[in-house]
């Protein structure tokens, strides 16, 4: 008796032990609240939308811009240079060459190339490591409104983001971008709602200088 008792309890324990996980787990499904004070972030479908468009494939080099290169199976080889005053790279068995100007595509075709008159079929990457200032202007209906010094290429929503997101007001369908400097004087309107609902609306790559008003 005592030992059918004992199973009994056992088998109680573990009864409790099942209905407490699933209620962990149950609690894990439940939304996370709001934060109070009425404004709109940058949400997450946004943020992996904009990570998704890999701002170092269009940026173009400039002076003072510092690229990594790596050499596959070449260690020494591999190593990080600035672009030059002059908009020109210096780099080990590739000479001299233009840089400015240039994605970073075009730099590692042409270092693979110059690279082929003494390695075979050789490996390269190059990646941007450090950008000269990058600064962008978000002004209007965002909760940090000012001028923004970046690290390198980046886009109009990742600057909204770095401008605290936007406030209960702003008319997220009409956001204006445009370039002081630009002498065509272009201005362009971007919708960040259907940027979040429709997959095929391209985040933008902003340019350094640009000027972001929220409406």
């Amino acid at each position: 008796m005592a030992e059918l008792t004992h199973l009994f309890g056992s088998a109680r324990y573990i009864v409790i032990l099942l209905i407490a996980a699933l209620t962990l787990g149950a609690c894990d499904l439940i939304e996370q609240p709001i934060e109070p004070g009425g404004t709109l972030i940058a949400d997450s479908v946004s943020q992996s939308r904009s990570a998704t468009v890999r701002p170092q494939g269009t940026y173009r080099l400039r002076p003072g811009d510092t690229i990594s290169v790596f050499v596959f199976d070449n260690p020494d080889l591999s190593q990080e240079v600035s672009v030059a005053p002059d908009g020109r790279v210096s780099y080990p068995l590739a000479g001299s060459f233009r840089a400015q100007g240039k994605t970073l595509d075009e730099t590692r075709r042409i270092l693979a190339s110059r690279f082929s008159s003494n390695i075979v079929a050789p490996q390269v990457s190059v990646s941007l490591r450090s950008a000269t200032s990058y600064t962008v202007f978000v002004n209007g209906e965002v909760l940090q409104p000012g001028a923004f010094d970046l690290q390198g290429p980046t886009t109009l929503v990742q600057a909204i983001t770095r401008a605290g997101g936007f406030t209960a007001f702003a008319k997220r369908d009409a956001i204006l971008i445009y370039n002081p400097a630009s002498s065509t004087g272009e201005r362009r309107i971007f919708n960040y709602d259907q940027f979040v609902s429709d997959p095929r609306q391209k985040d933008i790559l902003l340019k350094p200088g640009d000027t972001v008003i929220v409406l």
